[in-house]
């Protein structure tokens, strides 16, 4: 390998060695570029999910709520027939 001749000016085996050396550098700088933007699209994902569980969360929630309550409108609309029924046979007579 050629070194630095005395006047300061670069072999050619020196100019090869620092292209190849900033030809690294510009790649780590891809890779380091590539990772980030990786990283920001694993945070965006995992926002993405757990908006989506608290979204079934509550609809599972709601959905409990509305069983309960339309379990209780059945039971009234049940109650008011037989009332209408019992009503009815009286009038009739």
């Amino acid at each position: 390998m050629k070194h630095r001749s005395v006047s300061g000016s670069f072999t050619k085996t020196d100019k090869n060695l620092i292209k190849k050396l900033e030809g690294k550098m510009e790649n780590e700088k891809r890779i380091e570029k590539l990772a980030a933007v990786a990283l920001n699209v694993t945070k965006v994902l995992v926002i993405i999910y757990l908006g989506i569980e608290e979204v079934i969360k509550i609809s599972k929630s709601l959905i409990k709520k509305l069983d309960a309550y339309f379990d209780d409108l059945r039971g009234s609309r049940e109650w008011a027939s037989q009332a209408y029924a019992i009503l009815k046979k009286r009038h009739s007579f």
